[in-house]
């Protein structure tokens, strides 16, 4: 799942707390947590980047 899917996803289930995994170690960057985390939207959505 791509940066841009998992966010998708996260915003269209009303995700309240969502917790980027994988990124930097097993596939992708480790920018791509951050940019999770700005492409999922809502005033009660809190991203919990390591």
């Amino acid at each position: 799942m791509t940066v841009e899917e998992a966010a998708e996803l996260a915003n269209t289930i009303d995700a309240k707390v969502v917790i980027p995994t994988h990124y930097g170690e097993i596939v992708g960057e480790k920018t791509d947590g951050e940019e999770f985390a700005k492409r999922v939207f809502g005033k009660q959505v809190e991203v919990l980047v390591r």
